[in-house]
């Protein structure tokens, strides 16, 4: 072969090749692939990703912001229909249901006695002086003190006795050797008459485990010693021997008297509390006080269901005028717990102080509430959770209760303010109960 045409071989190989190589590449003969630059001006924040498939899973990418998820417990079914409350609180503070009556007031420092408060303790009556020490005002710690406060009824050998505190004299009222007497009461408003119960010497008066104590038989005197009466000869009653003041009229156990009656049922259909005969309900009215002018009878009411062991409850004042009644706060408590104190009433008759045994843990304790209005002044969801089970006592001018709670063996004496909400404890002697503040 000449040189030339081994020349023209080779040149035709090597077009071959190259054509060959071009049709495998990618990058010849392409446009250039341009990567745009994302201004940081525009750039679209990582919060408003939507994210489908975490969606679709209902489960959040994040944490919630908020206590959604510690949502408000579902409030407990008001199931008592015939309690209507006039007016509730507001709760600015619920306490755990945990705390227990004195764990909050604890904290605050003693403070002394309040002058004027009277007491009873295992040997007598005390009162409190203007320098916070306490004198005897009698020997006799079961002794009854007068509405004026210038004497006191007591038992001695089943006989009443009246005994003069500014004079010290002492005369035996009944002088009855057939009969016994017990539990004298003043009557606000009927000058020189007590009334008590009695017994001849055959009758054994009745003491239930539950705290009933049988009475006898109602019964009037005066305290000069004369007009000695058996009002009731027909039954005996228990607890809650409760005159109204400035009247003719008294309630003792379930049972009411009046000068010119007689003697009748205490039956709240006579204020339309009760339903017909043919409704499963029953009606309990126990725990009577009445207003300082003789107004008002306010008394708890508990309305227990037969198919339903639970005990319905509710503070409510009877006006004996008008014949109707009226529910201040309402309630519901399982079983019996022990009897409540007896409501009291401010001085001028314009509030009322109760313990409520709720149920409901943060509502159980000491309320105080003015009458016209319905406004809670003082409760355990607002102040403090106080289980003031004994006497609740007023300050003269209305402003301050004391009163007494108990936890494990221990007693505490408790001064509340009205004003201001707070609970201070004081000392007193050791066992005393609180009777009035004068």
């Amino acid at each position: 072969m000449s040189a030339k045409k081994h020349l023209l071989l080779l040149l035709a190989l090597f077009l071959v090749y190259a054509c060959q190589d071009k049709a495998n590449s990618p990058l010849v003969d392409s446009p250039p692939t341009t990567i745009p630059v994302v201004s940081t001006a525009t750039q679209t924040p990582l919060e408003s990703v939507t994210v489908t498939t975490l969606a679709s899973t209902k489960v959040p990418a994040t944490p919630p912001t908020t206590d959604s998820h510690l949502s408000t417990p579902t409030p407990r079914p008001t199931d008592i229909p015939f309690l209507t409350p006039t007016a509730l609180p507001t709760p600015t503070h619920t306490p755990a249901p945990t705390i227990t009556p004195t764990s909050s007031p604890t904290l605050l420092p003693l403070t002394d006695a309040p002058p004027g408060l009277i007491y009873r303790a295992e040997d007598g009556i005390w009162r409190v002086g203007s320098n916070s020490s306490a004198s005897r005002i009698s020997d006799k710690p079961d002794a009854v003190i007068s509405p004026d406060g210038g004497q006191v009824l007591y038992i001695q050998n089943d006989d009443i006795f009246v005994a003069d505190l500014r004079t010290g004299l002492k005369r035996n009222i009944t002088h009855t050797a057939s009969r016994s007497e017990c539990c004298p009461e003043w009557w606000p408003g009927q000058d020189g008459i007590i009334v008590f119960g009695s017994w001849p010497e055959e009758y054994e008066p009745f003491h239930s485990p539950f705290g009933d104590f049988d009475y006898g038989f109602l019964t009037r005197a005066r305290t000069d010693g004369s007009d000695y009466k058996v009002l009731d000869e027909s039954e005996g009653f228990y607890n809650w021997l409760a005159p109204r003041p400035y009247a003719s009229l008294l309630i003792y156990g379930d049972r009411i008297y009046e000068n010119s009656t007689g003697s009748r049922p205490f039956s709240g259909a006579d204020f339309s509390l009760v339903p017909s005969e043919n409704t499963p309900l029953r009606e309990y009215v126990s725990a009577r006080a009445w207003s300082p002018n003789g107004e008002f009878l306010a008394a708890y009411v508990y309305r227990r269901i037969e198919s339903d062991p639970n005990l319905n409850e509710g503070v409510a004042l009877f006006d004996f005028a008008a014949r109707t009644v009226r529910y201040v706060h309402n309630y519901r408590v399982f079983g019996t717990d022990v009897q409540p104190p007896l409501p009291a009433w401010s001085h001028d008759g314009s509030m009322i102080a109760f313990y409520a045994r709720d149920d409901h843990d943060p509502a159980k304790g000491l309320w105080v509430i003015e009458i016209e209005t319905g406004q809670v002044l003082f409760s355990p969801t607002q102040n403090w959770p106080l289980e003031c089970r004994g006497n609740i006592v007023w300050s003269p001018a209305n402003n301050q209760i004391a009163c007494t709670t108990h936890n494990r063996e221990e007693t505490t004496y408790w001064l509340i303010g009205l004003q201001n909400g707070e609970a201070m404890r004081f000392e007193l002697k050791e066992g005393a109960g609180l009777l009035d503040w004068r």
